[in-house]
């Protein structure tokens, strides 16, 4: 064939059959329509497949041909009538050779809509008495008309739909701009034959029949289309906007917005694969940035088991006064296109800048070692992550762990792995050359046999390897120190994100003002912040553990080795009065404390800087054993909701390129607007250094999110189980006693790898208040977490670590047997 066509069904036909026929599913692509909104998916539905279907009750079918319509523009019931509109004039696509393509994708697209039948009307004959002249009753015969209720028939109308047509070539007409094919036109004609009642086979094998040219030679195949109607023009909705409402101002309180919408152009917004068409007016997207992070706190629980999901924030900002007025055009499926649009915009500008970022850095580290021989190793350049992947290996049998084979120890001046601290060092004067020591004289083997000789070679050989490894052992640390607290990139990450927001936020708020981390409630004390608020109330007597909970049936499946264990309920004594993970309830006029946008930015700024390189999610067994872990959920919930994986893919390393798009100006214009020096408002048309204040929100809200790195949930849980607060001006701080509710899993991960006993020289980069507050109030010993701070009047907490292992263990069993029942066992297979 000489055109490149393509095929391609909007749904495949599903393997299940309902009373012997294929089940009807929507069509997988949306279209646009002039009301700004998607159709609703059960008035859109797929054409059947032509795979040939068996079923054991019934005759094997036929493929069905997919026959293209001909009234797709002029039958009123046509779908395609309201979304296309004629194109003035034809469309000439060309080749130079018969063996060439014209360079155009084509596929059978169809829609189906219910069209109630025309049908006669039934007359029934009814006998009736009448009276004659001799008063005799005699018998008529009369016509009735019975009415029954109209019936509706499915038609189909298939249509030649264009999907790419980048590479073909196309004529200018004379006089006349030169008209080309766009993804989504429909083929009317082909070289003015309509292609009506032709099947898609025929129509393909139809343009083969393309004459060419007698001057030129090129074959030329004209072309009727009709094309997406543009979207309709701006629309006045509501009353005029007051001068009041000119300066209309969206604060982390709903309770200063108005009712009264400004004047919101109607534009109408979808997504065909990958083409945008349409979009938000400015005054929509602003609000909309503005009250997703509001309405998702909200909705928020706290729970490390419920996270809310973006189209629940959706539908409750349609729902709520403040922000419908606003937002009153847009659906919930539009709103949430628009979330993936601007998403993907900007993991393309992290990715892009992340690009340019290194290709920068390798360039200057090459340009300041031109002369070194091993700079070809490296294609591209070297990363973060590549380089902390390349020193943690063992060293191979031949050569150095950078691939080069001309030395074999890092320390080695041409090692490319460590070149970067030294560039670092040497840049800040600081010295990293140790004083060459004497090495050891040598065992001569002159006058020596030759067993002798061979012997006194080898110990040579081993004494020189010995303190080869040791100076390289001495470099790399050396290296390593400097890389830390020089260059504030951990050489080790925690396993947890818990551990590294905790890091992140003592380090933010040593660098944010006093008067901003403190409530209007809160007074400073010398070192110690006091609280001036009322006793909680609501808050039970009694501890509430997180791991108490056995309603969740994580015991249902206990291994038969683990009955046999006493089940000892030691983690938490009871005459312990520990602050409840329970948050006061809510009163209706309060409203949750939104973090600032510009402390998130800064929390995800040190994240990414110091363990960017190195943080790797967690697989999806460990994400959801760390929020079952951490949960103070006493009611039953659904498997499906305990056992949900990690919403990131497992292994890779999120926060590398976050810092790229968190630049220093951007995280200025947010720390002025947090500070009340430039807040935000809301004119009718926001001006361009306006809308980039905007962008800069939704930035931090997208890095955020569950999709990209999960912090907003985890400040979330941490708040809910009283180790972080969120201040009503929006800082995120480090709560009063937060020490004690730290949960059992971080303990043991202090004790096993950042503590000060395991990492002396703290490579971890934990921030020094977190290590050294866990390790003055807890004690590790038989096995056991014992929580010892002077002014407790009763027992010590308790932590078991036997309870805990156990408790992890039947929960990945339980875990493993709902995957293998959900999707089968992958470890055999069957």
């Amino acid at each position: 064939m000489q055109m490149q066509m393509q095929m391609q069904m909007q749904m495949q036909m599903p393997a299940n059959i309902v009373s012997g026929y294929p089940m009807q599913q929507p069509a997988a692509h949306h279209y646009h329509n002039p009301n700004g909104l998607i159709p609703h998916p059960q008035h859109t539905y797929a054409v059947p497949s032509t795979q040939t279907i068996i079923n054991p009750t019934t005759k094997p079918t036929t493929k069905k041909p997919l026959i293209l319509s001909a009234h797709s523009l002029t039958n009123p019931h046509s779908p395609y009538l309201t979304s296309h509109q004629l194109v003035n004039g034809n469309v000439c696509v060309m080749k130079k050779e018969a063996k060439d393509s014209f360079g155009v994708t084509l596929r059978y697209e169809s829609k189906s809509v219910l069209v109630a039948r025309v049908e006669v009307p039934k007359s029934v004959a009814v006998a009736l008495p009448t009276a004659t002249s001799a008063g005799v009753a005699t018998t008529a015969a009369t016509t009735t008309t019975t009415e029954k209720k109209p019936r509706r028939k499915r038609e189909t109308f298939g249509v030649l739909s264009v999907v790419e047509a980048t590479k073909a070539r196309f004529a200018s007409q004379p006089n006349t701009e030169r008209k080309v094919l766009q993804p989504g036109d429909i083929i009317l004609s082909i070289n003015g034959r309509d292609v009506g009642g032709m099947t898609f086979a025929e129509s393909c094998r139809f343009i083969s029949t393309s004459s060419s040219n007698a001057i030129t030679g090129e074959i030329r195949c004209v072309l009727t289309v009709a094309r997406r109607k543009v979207p309709l023009p701006a629309v006045a909705v509501g009353g005029v906007m007051t001068g009041t409402n000119n300066n209309l101002r969206l604060p982390h309180s709903t309770a200063m917005m108005q009712p009264t919408p400004p004047t919101i152009p109607l534009i109408a917004f979808s997504i065909f694969g990958e083409k945008v068409i349409g979009d938000f007016s400015s005054v929509e997207w602003c609000a909309f940035i503005r009250s997703f992070p509001i309405v998702s706190r909200a909705l928020t629980t706290g729970m490390a088991l419920l996270p809310v999901s973006k189209k629940d924030v959706c539908v409750a900002i349609k729902e709520k006064d403040a922000y419908k007025n606003f937002l009153n055009q847009r659906s919930v499926e539009s709103m949430q296109a628009k979330m993936a649009f601007e998403g993907k915009r900007i993991e393309g500008e992290v990715k892009q800048k992340a690009e340019e970022y290194w290709k920068a850095e390798w360039e200057r580290e090459v340009k300041g070692d031109a002369d070194n021989e091993n700079n070809s190793l490296v294609e591209n350049y070297l990363t973060d992550a590549q380089r902390s992947i390349l020193r943690s290996k063992a060293r191979p049998t031949t050569g150095c762990k950078c691939g080069s084979k001309t030395h074999t120890f890092v320390s080695d001046p041409k090692c490319v792995l460590f070149r970067d601290v030294k560039q670092f060092c040497a840049q800040n004067s600081i010295n990293v050359e140790d004083e060459k020591k004497k090495k050891g004289r040598k065992i001569s083997t002159k006058g020596k046999g030759k067993l002798e000789a061979a012997y006194i070679r080898r110990f040579n050989q081993l004494r020189e390897e010995t303190a080869a490894t040791k100076e390289e052992a001495e470099f790399v640390l050396k290296m390593e120190q400097n890389q830390c607290f020089g260059m504030k990139k951990a050489v080790f990450a925690p396993s947890s994100l818990c551990t590294a927001v905790l890091s992140a936020v003592a380090a933010v708020m040593d660098r944010i003002p006093k008067d901003r981390l403190l409530d209007p409630v809160e007074v400073d004390v010398g070192d110690k912040m006091v609280v001036a608020s009322k006793p909680n109330v609501d808050e039970p007597k009694k501890p509430v553990d997180s791991d108490e909970d056995d309603s969740d049936s994580d015991d249902e499946d206990m291994p038969l080795n683990a009955l046999l264990k006493p089940q000892t309920h030691k983690r938490a004594a009871n005459n312990v009065k520990l602050p409840s993970p329970k948050r006061p309830k809510q009163t209706e006029s309060s409203s949750k404390a939104v973090p600032s946008a510009y402390i998130l930015g800064e929390i995800l700024l040190h994240i990414s800087k110091t363990y960017g390189h190195l943080f790797l999610e967690p697989s999806h067994p460990n994400y959801a054993w760390q929020q079952r872990h951490r949960s103070v959920i006493k009611t039953p919930l659904p498997k499906e909701v305990m056992f949900a994986g990690n919403p990131r893919k497992p292994g890779t390393l999120s926060f590398e390129n976050v810092r790229f798009v968190l630049t220093e100006e951007r995280l200025a214009r947010l720390k002025n607007n947090w500070l009340g020096h430039d807040q935000l408002k809301l004119p009718p048309q926001p001006t361009s250094e306006e809308m980039e204040q905007w962008s800069d929100e939704w930035t931090i809200t997208h890095l955020s999110s569950d999709a990209v790195t999960g912090i907003a949930h985890e400040i979330d849980v941490l708040e809910n189980l009283g180790i972080l607060k969120i201040n009503q001006s929006g800082s995120v701080v480090l709560a009063q006693g937060w020490e004690r509710r730290v949960p059992h899993m971080t303990l043991n991960e202090m004790k096993d790898a950042w503590g000060s006993d395991m990492d002396v020289n703290n490579l971890h980069c934990i921030h020094e208040k977190i290590r050294s507050s866990l390790e003055d109030v807890w004690q590790h010993d038989e096995d056991e977490w014992r929580f010892e701070s002077e002014g407790l009047d009763d027992d010590d907490a308790v932590y078991e670590d036997e309870e805990y292992e156990l408790r992890r263990q039947i929960f990945l069993e339980n875990y493993d047997a709902f995957v293998n029942s959900r999707k089968g066992v992958g470890e055999f297979g069957i």
